[in-house]
């Protein structure tokens, strides 16, 4: 039978994976400054 406390105890995080969340987030605010200046883009040629 497993014993999941002792694989639990053997399991150590890739260093890839635990930055992945960071770079998640700087990726989502790049896209929402283009859509900022994508915004501002069509909102001046509508006037």
């Amino acid at each position: 039978m497993i014993q999941f406390e002792k694989e639990l105890e053997k399991f150590k995080p890739i260093l890839e994976v635990a930055n992945i969340e960071e770079n998640i987030e700087n990726e989502e605010i790049k896209d929402i400054i283009d859509l900022i200046k994508m915004t501002k883009q069509v909102s001046g040629q509508g006037n």
